[in-house]
């Protein structure tokens, strides 16, 4: 590991439209110590050919399709040389103040694992009114309580009680030890969604961790977003989020856990009610089992029910 060097890696899967803006503004950072890594994922599209021909300074590898970011990531991750690591989305634009700030503040602050920026969500039509941790009460809650205005420490058992209910990460807010992200194993690559949330909830089970109230990134949403696959999205966050609750040991923090459990139980089963209302009826199940039993559930138990009946109509 090089002292001071940070790793950026980017997991790049049809990323032509957008790699071209990403990787100049990681290239641009104030930080003056930045390797940068794109592990193209099976991409059909330009990506290659534009990261090879317009940014030698680059480390480019290809492998087969993986379906997620978990494994690109995780291979980018053992070809690093850097003190510090990051992993950033191949359509976000990143601030020219990021790592510096973030760099900064992990050297000053030696017994936190990993600092997390604030960032802010944008598309075509413009840029969201409010950041992402303006939207986190609970987070603002106590940095107000701290007396904290931009960077601060969380204590492994405060991130965590936060992180149960209000997620305020995500993969390109941020940066971490390298030696942490290895001694925790990396990212989990059965999870193809919500495998960064995973890991830095993994890493608040053992370290501190620090916020950056600072808008470090911007976001971009468009259509091919793996957050618009909404079932997809569901089934790893209901395995990845059992996962974890399964690791908490605080009994107040797993009431959490089994209470947004049983919300994406019924998100999942309300998706699911006309096209697979058995499948849905599961959903359901568990939902109740895990403590949620309201109009919510009544309403789209009705539903699976009205949809097997009808189905069951037309077959005879």
């Amino acid at each position: 590991m090089i002292p001071g060097l940070v790793s950026v890696v980017i997991a790049a899967y049809n990323a032509g439209r957008f790699i071209e803006e990403t990787l100049t503004s990681v290239l641009s950072q104030s930080y003056p110590s930045v390797e940068v890594i794109v592990v193209d994922d099976g991409s059909t599209d330009d990506t290659r050919e534009i990261v090879k021909t317009k940014y030698p300074s680059v480390t480019l590898v290809s492998q087969p399709n993986s379906g997620g970011g978990a494994a690109p990531r995780n291979h980018g991750a053992r070809l690093a040389k850097g003190e510090f690591i990051g992993f950033f989305d191949a359509d976000d634009i990143m601030l020219p103040q990021k790592l510096q700030r973030q760099c900064e503040w992990l050297k000053g602050n030696p017994k936190a694992a990993v600092t997390f920026t604030d960032y802010r969500n944008f598309n075509e039509r413009g840029s969201w009114e409010h950041s992402h941790f303006e939207t986190c009460a609970e987070l603002l809650d106590l940095f107000q309580a701290a007396g904290l205005t931009e960077q601060g420490t969380l204590r492994s058992y405060d991130a965590r009680r936060i992180l149960a209910s209000e997620n305020f990460t995500i993969t390109g807010s941020a940066l971490l030890r390298t030696t942490v992200f290895k001694e925790v194993g990396g990212f989990d690559e059965k999870l193809q969604a919500g495998e960064d949330y995973d890991l830095f909830y993994r890493i608040a089970l053992r370290f501190d961790i620090g916020v950056d109230r600072e808008v470090g990134f911007l976001r971009r949403l468009h259509s091919t977003n793996v957050s618009n696959r909404v079932e997809h999205v569901l089934r790893h966050q209901i395995e990845g989020r059992r996962k974890i609750m399964a690791l908490e040991p605080e009994p107040e923090i797993v009431k959490v856990h089994r209470k947004i459990l049983a919300s994406y139980h019924v998100d999942a089963a309300d998706l699911l009610a006309r096209s697979n209302p058995g499948k849905a009826r599961a959903h359901l199940g568990r939902a109740i089992r895990y403590g949620r039993l309201d109009a919510a559930v009544v309403k789209c138990s009705v539903k699976c029910m009205a949809s097997m009946l009808g189905f069951r109509a037309s077959v005879s």
